[in-house]
Order: structure tokens, then C-alpha cells, then sequence
């Protein structure tokens, strides 16, 4: 750690930092502008929770596809997160915090997001 702090500085490290926070920041607000997603809370730090709602299908089901796209969207190689259960609900775990992440990254991950649960609904009906 001291050594990232000497050779990077306490400001740069700060930016990368406020970048992470707003890259999620930004997605909250993207699943919030999005009738088929919910976020959890809005993020204090670079971590957010997005759920994908299903009414129609069961607690069950609707945990199976969060697992289902996790796994998916992780073999294709461009982009890593989580599930967790929170709330009684599946949810994607996401916690941008690779220096290199620009927006056009995130905006690139919510697109997928949405495509990939809609397909995936769709196996269930």
C-alpha cells in the first residue's frame, strides 16, 4: 500500500477512487431509469446491488437467472461481479474498481445486463 501511495500519490489515488464512486453511481441511476431493475440503495462507495424483477416468475426462478447471467456474462471475459442474496432477492453484486473502467464500460455492462435477463426470462415462460 505505501508503495501505490509513493508512487502514484494520495490525489491520484483520490480520483481513481471518486471515479469508482461515480461509475457506480451511474449505474444505480441507470437500473433506476429502467422499469425491469431495481437498485438497492444508492451507492456511498463503488459497490452496487441491481436486481432484474420478474414478476412472473418465482423467488426460485428469478434466483436462477440472476445465477444463470452472472455466469454467462463471466465466461465471455469483459466483465466480473457477484450475486448475493439481500432483502429476501437475488441480486448482481457490482463493484467497478478497475482504474482503467470508463463509463462507456459501464453503460456497455447495464446493456448487457438488460439484454441477457430478457433473454433469459423469456426460457421461462
Amino acid at each position: 500500500m505505501w508503495v501505490s501511495f509513493h508512487h502514484y500519490g494520495k490525489s491520484k489515488i483520490g480520483e481513481w477512487v471518486d471515479n469508482n464512486i461515480a461509475h457506480a453511481k451511474h449505474l444505480h441511476q441507470l437500473a433506476l431509469n429502467d422499469s425491469h431493475f431495481e437498485s438497492a440503495t444508492e451507492p456511498m462507495m463503488s459497490a452496487v446491488c441491481l436486481h432484474y424483477k420478474t414478476p412472473r416468475l418465482t423467488n426460485e426462478e428469478n434466483k436462477q437467472l440472476h445465477f444463470t447471467i452472472t455466469e454467462k456474462i463471466e465466461s465471455e471475459g469483459r466483465f466480473w461481479f457477484a450475486t448475493t442474496i439481500m432483502k429476501g432477492k437475488t441480486w448482481f453484486r457490482i463493484n467497478p474498481v478497475n482504474i482503467y473502467t470508463e463509463m462507456k464500460h459501464i453503460d456497455e455492462l447495464f446493456k448487457t445486463l438488460q439484454a441477457y435477463c430478457r433473454v433469459e426470462e423469456k426460457k421461462y415462460q
